[in-house]
């Protein structure tokens, strides 16, 4: 019966019947039997590659058996951009034996880098992974930093890679000098916080850098007297970072520690002083001496990291340790200790302070005594003393540190 109404049917009817019949057939087929998926490189997916890169040592004897199918990914359009990145990055985290790639990265950085930002940011991030093996492509990006027709990411992210091999190579470093001068060529600088947003990156790519950069001090001590508060600060960091070489900024640098309103700004002068060095030794003992209690109290601490011989700062510690500011006579206490080794000299200063009304002050000197344990052992007697003190929390100070530094003892 059905096959007779089924002939009875127009031609196109029974077509279309037939078609839909033939349909189900194949999509039951395929539900049973999913298509393999399509091989990308070496053998393995996409989606294999990004799990097999997970287990990838960049270190390993055998990161370099990859090596081809890396840059082939890297070159590869159709692969996801996230696993671009991962075999981008594990070939710069791999370094020299993976070098044939510097080249290829840098064809990508001018060419498709150029049109997509997410590929010029993992590329550069690629090549600073390089290190001074990245050098090759410090022109491309350079060209990316300062081409104003591209977007304010793209030339952002070649700042890292300039940095990194601008430790190696001095091309990579006038760039950086420009960009806290003027700022990026065609960007727009209407206001005072887009600049300063490009110097801080300048700055911070110089301290990056490290002495190599030296080129940039008188650009860093202009850039240290900014309106800016954190373009001031960075630049100071930066010339301490420069060590000796920067000794012709430290009047610059003393500047501001004695007058900028900013005190994270005066805390970043005298770290700069401390790590210049030597050479700001002279600077440092003057500022000990100086009627601004905090002018004081920054120097004694910067002192200290200077690496001075204690015949050249003796005179003017033991005075700090005499100091009325509780704060400086602290940091005497510890730059002494640091240059001297010498206990006799703080103890003194140690024990009063142990006394101190103000709670933060017992703590501090509390804190070294017991830190100095065996060393403070001539201390005994007076911390004995303390143990009769009309105040609790004296008398408990002094038999905690009496037993630290009796527990200590061989």
């Amino acid at each position: 019966m059905f096959v007779q109404r089924y002939n009875q049917r127009p031609i196109n009817a029974r077509c279309g019947v037939f078609v839909l019949a033939w349909l189900a057939v194949v999509a039951a087929t395929n539900a049973a039997e999913p298509p393999s998926p399509r091989l990308a490189v070496g053998g393995l997916t996409w989606q294999e590659w990004g799990l097999h890169l997970k287990s990838v040592d960049p270190k390993g004897s055998h990161a370099k058996d990859f090596l081809s199918d890396l840059i082939a990914i890297v070159e590869s359009t159709d692969a996801p951009w996230q696993l671009r990145r991962q075999a981008g990055l594990t070939l710069g985290r791999i370094g020299k034996p993976a070098q044939a790639a510097v080249p290829k990265l840098a064809v990508l950085l001018r060419g498709e880098g150029r049109r997509d930002s997410v590929t010029a940011g993992w590329v550069t991030k690629s090549l600073a992974l390089f290190g001074a093996l990245a050098e090759p492509a410090t022109k491309d990006l350079i060209i990316q930093l300062e081409d104003p027709r591209l977007a304010d990411v793209q030339r952002q992210s070649s700042i890292e890679a300039l940095a990194v091999i601008g430790r190696y190579h001095a091309n990579a470093i006038p760039p950086l000098i420009r960009l806290l001068d003027h700022g990026p060529r065609g960007a727009n600088l209407a206001t005072e916080s887009a600049l300063a947003h490009w110097q801080e990156l300048a700055c911070e790519a110089i301290v990056v850098v490290g002495p190599s950069a030296s080129p940039a001090v008188p650009s860093l001590m202009q850039a240290s007297r900014s309106s800016h508060e954190g373009v001031r600060r960075k630049s100071l960091t930066a010339l301490g970072g420069f060590g000796q070489a920067g000794e012709v900024a430290i009047p610059a640098i003393v500047d501001c520690l004695i007058h900028d309103e900013s005190a994270a700004v005066r805390d970043s002068a005298a770290d700069a002083l401390g790590r210049i060095g030597s050479a700001a030794v002279a600077s440092l003992r003057h500022l000990m001496s100086d009627e601004d209690p905090e002018v004081r109290w920054r120097a004694t601490q910067a002192i200290r990291r200077t690496g001075v011989q204690a015949a050249d700062v003796k005179t003017q510690l033991i005075e700090r340790l005499r100091d009325k500011d509780a704060r400086v006579r602290a940091e005497a206490v510890e730059s002494t200790w640091s240059i001297t080794q010498d206990a006799a000299l703080v103890l003194p200063t140690v024990l009063h302070d142990l006394q101190d009304r103000d709670r933060r002050v017992r703590i501090r000197a509390y804190r070294f005594l017991i830190g100095l344990g065996p060393a403070a052992d001539s201390a005994l007697p007076r911390l004995k003393d303390l143990e009769r003190d009309p105040r609790s929390e004296v008398r408990q100070a002094a038999s905690r540190v009496i037993e630290s530094i009796q527990s200590g003892k061989p």
